[in-house]
């Protein structure tokens, strides 16, 4: 049973040794020593190591399990929310089904609520975490790139080029992927020296311009070219050619290029608008493609969410809920209360401003479970799906409202924010 299990910070150099090395194997797909050596080397190596981030199980007295704690900024655009951040859940395999991982949940959420942070995130195996708040924010999307059609642009990139990433390039692809990913929902709030710390050279490749500036950057699996995990380009040129390599390393595949990229994002236009279908089906030509975009859907699985304070998130997430308003030009005097549980928060939003109060009030009031909130906030599902889920109704302006304030579709989480 949990009530036997301890969950504590990890306080010696060996017990550090033992969750790395249970993580390892847990999760790489080439564990060993020297592996689970590098871990931990690079973790506590980072500029925004803690002791407290390295938390363990010990059940009679022995480890068995442990995760890691990340503290960290996610930008929702102007705002900045406080997120814990777990990575490398793990238990011993002695110690499976005998409430490991429930303790270590439980855990978390206490060291969450001690730190002031709202918000936890993980990237969760299916059908597991739910039972603990989490649920699901995020479907991975990308683009399917079709090699025919990328090759006819073969002659065509007026004299880019690409090589591999060296040290000396970690500031400028922190830049590009500054300008190409801070402004989505997901994106962490990261210095240029934590960044420097995760760079590794070997994994980037660099498009580089006629004057012999770089202009955008692409990072895919060492084994798996085919598979561009994170891209940024300044110009089409640029994006062509990053492409135009990955599909000549991976050249003895027959399966289209793939890109994780946002559906709506600049270089997805880029991409539909230039490249052409080269299927030989002229008589069928609208079901041909050169470019397709595909969202992985699984109910309970992947980047999940659970709230842990709904007026810390919304006190934070309260400069964008400004700007959004302001953005939309309404000028709505109203307020709506946000009730969860035995929380509330009130929205006053008055002429060009939005302000929140922590207690009810006289308005129209809309009542979510933690998960379905959360869903919302994140764009994963809109206004309507909620207030079909549950049954309610509001007026129409504050329908109207919450629609500004919550708008659907804006979250994408880049390969350099995973953990």
């Amino acid at each position: 049973m949990s009530d036997s299990i301890l969950v504590r910070p990890l306080t010696t150099l060996e017990e550090m040794r033992t969750q790395v090395y249970m993580a390892d194997r847990a999760f790489s797909s080439e564990p060993s020593e020297e592996s689970a050596r590098r871990w931990l080397t690079y973790l506590t190596a980072a500029p925004d190591f803690y002791p407290e981030m390295m938390r363990g199980a010990f059940a009679d007295g022995q480890q068995a399990g442990g995760y890691l704690f990340l503290k960290r900024t996610l930008r929702m655009g102007a705002a900045r929310i406080p997120a814990g951040c777990l990575g490398a859940v793990v238990t011993s395999p002695e110690y499976r089904k005998r409430g490991v991982a429930r303790a270590l949940m439980q855990d978390a959420i206490e060291f969450a609520n001690a730190n002031r942070l709202p918000l936890l995130l993980l990237d969760g195996i299916p059908n597991f975490y739910y039972r603990f708040g989490y649920i699901d924010i995020y479907d991975t999307t990308m683009l399917r790139v079709e090699r025919g059609s990328l090759r006819q642009w073969a002659d065509s990139l007026s004299g880019y080029t690409t090589r591999q990433a060296t040290a000396e390039d970690a500031a400028t692809v922190y830049t590009l992927y500054q300008q190409h990913y801070a402004g989505y929902t997901g994106s962490f709030d990261f210095s240029l020296e934590i960044f420097q710390h995760r760079f590794s050279p070997q994994k980037y490749l660099l498009a580089i311009r006629p004057d012999g500036q770089v202009a955008g950057y692409a990072t895919s699996p060492e084994k798996q070219p085919e598979r561009i995990t994170e891209i940024a380009a300044e110009t089409p040129e640029a994006l062509l050619a990053l492409l135009q390599e990955q599909d000549r390393r991976s050249a003895q595949v027959t399966e289209p290029l793939t890109c994780l990229l946002p559906q709506r994002s600049l270089m997805a236009d880029w991409l539909i608008q230039l490249l052409r279908a080269t299927g030989p089906h002229k008589e069928l030509a609208a079901n041909e493609w050169s470019v397709q975009t595909q969202i992985n859907h699984q109910r309970f699985a992947g980047w999940m969410g659970r709230l842990n304070s709904l007026a810390g998130f919304l006190h934070a997430i309260l400069p964008e809920l400004q700007a959004r308003w302001e953005r939309s030009l309404a000028h709505w005097n109203g307020s709506i209360t946000l009730i969860i549980e035995q929380e509330s928060c009130t929205l006053h939003c008055a002429g060009r401003s939005v302000e929140l109060s922590d207690t009810a009030a006289q308005a129209p009031a809309l009542q979510f479970t933690p998960q379905l909130f959360l869903q919302l906030a994140f764009g994963y599902r809109s206004l309507q799906h909620v207030l079909s889920e549950t049954g309610q109704r509001l007026p129409f302006e504050a329908q109207q409202a919450l629609s500004i304030l919550f708008p659907p579709d804006h979250t994408f989480i880049p390969a350099s924010d995973w953990f």
